[in-house]
């Protein structure tokens, strides 16, 4: 992350989310660096920002739904804002981020069969 922090020095990182979060809904951060499991749960970022990139890439699929939906479509209507959410993902040609993805996608896949065949049976 140094890196990026170098990159990119305007960013802020959600190490204590309070302040950071609530600069970022105000619109006074223009880039917000967060991890997943601090960041994905019990959040509402939608007011800062439509646009979310991945630099890195983890196997669990419920984190990675949940840090989207934080700033998500669903997010976006209720709040108000008439915008599209763009999602990037910045993926290293042969590294385990493509090994990652796709699991994570295959995960998703399960998922979904899964969820449909419930609301099929009424269960879902």
């Amino acid at each position: 992350m140094s890196d990026c922090l170098k990159r990119f020095p305007e960013v802020v990182t959600s190490t204590r989310i309070h302040r950071p979060l609530r600069d970022w809904n105000a619109g006074k951060i223009p880039v917000l660096f967060a991890h997943p499991a601090s960041a994905g749960h019990g959040l509402n970022m939608q007011d800062g920002g439509n646009i979310l990139v991945f630099f890195s890439h983890w196997w669990d699929l419920e984190q990675y739904q949940q840090i989207i939906e934080r700033i998500g479509p669903t997010r976006q209507i209720q709040a108000g804002h008439n915008r599209p959410v763009f999602i990037h993902h910045i993926i290293a040609a042969d590294t385990m981020d493509e090994m990652v993805m796709e699991r994570r996608n295959s995960k998703r896949t399960v998922q979904d069969i899964l969820l449909d065949a419930m609301k099929k049976r009424g269960i879902a």
